[in-house]
């Protein structure tokens, strides 16, 4: 079993088992694809939290009657898989930590609970999301009264009025975590999370499932890896992916990270080759 530096993560303390706000609804579901992020044991969990989202699409397969139909959309579940994604940047927090994502407040919570974060600035766009956690008790959390709540598109930063008139957050940021994509291994992180550095300035940044972005990067050079060898994916490599794109991200403390992230790709559903190890992961 995969060991990993960084300590397991809980599921924040909700008040209630199903909340709804507006279009948003977090409730227990059925956990119908229990799986590990990091190749480890996958543990029994029968019913899991999710966060989900009712809308209206056009139903182009309907010839009469209504037009469109409801569609929901699954925008995260508090799932093995994603507790242990969000585990190094938890152990990375420090400082003024700007959170661009509340989702359903997993790192939120727990870099709450921990006295090196002195300050908290989150950004989310969904205003129903941040008053649907709120019902969900999340004002409650130990630590919360670090947190800044900023009800605005993280990508149109410009528009904050607590930015200077060069357009830079008043006050210096430690550590920046960026969690706005409903699936991971989206296309567009590194520029998402590059447009929102422009502006924030951190010392160091992380997103959910930057992983994927390093192993896809990793792959399309063409490096030379033996088969079966998660070792050969190694911190040169992930030093000279951090130089390539020009952004300050976290991992470098974690001497396993790299191998780590190998692991990772056998199991992330991205649009890449999965790295062969001596024991893929189910």
């Amino acid at each position: 079993m995969t060991t990993l530096p960084w300590p397991d993560l809980e599921v924040p303390p909700y008040s209630h088992k199903n909340v709804v706000y507006g279009n948003w609804v977090l409730e227990l579901r059925d956990n119908n694809h229990p799986k590990s992020y990091w190749c480890r044991e996958v543990l029994p969990t029968t019913q899991v939290y999710t966060l989900s989202k009712w809308s209206r699409e056009r139903d182009t397969l309907r010839i009469d009657g209504p037009k469109y139909k409801k569609v929901r959309t699954n925008w995260m579940s508090m799932t093995q898989f994603e507790l242990e994604s969000h585990m190094m940047h938890v152990a990375a927090a420090h400082g003024h930590v700007v959170v661009a994502g509340l989702g359903m407040g997993l790192f939120l919570y727990h870099i709450l609970q921990n006295p090196d974060v002195t300050r908290v600035s989150l950004f989310e766009k969904e205003k129903d999301v941040v008053a649907l956690m709120r019902h969900a008790g999340m004002c409650e959390w130990k630590g919360f009264w670090k947190v800044d709540k900023y009800v605005t598109d993280v990508l149109d930063l410009w528009r904050y009025a607590g930015f200077d008139e060069n357009g830079q957050l008043v006050q210096p940021v430690d550590f920046l975590f960026v969690d706005i994509w409903p699936k991971i291994g989206d296309e567009n992180t590194i520029s998402d999370v590059d447009t929102i550095q422009h502006f924030i300035r951190a010392k160091s940044v992380g997103w959910w499932g930057q992983e994927c972005d390093f192993i896809r990067w990793y792959q399309s050079k063409g490096i030379a890896m033996p088969p079966y060898n998660y070792d050969a994916v190694n911190m040169d490599a992930f030093y000279d992916w951090r130089r390539e794109i020009q952004l300050p991200v976290v991992g470098g403390d974690w001497p396993e990270y790299a191998t780590l992230c190998a692991t990772s790709s056998a199991v992330v559903p991205f649009s890449v080759r999965p790295i062969k190890g001596e024991k893929p992961c189910t």
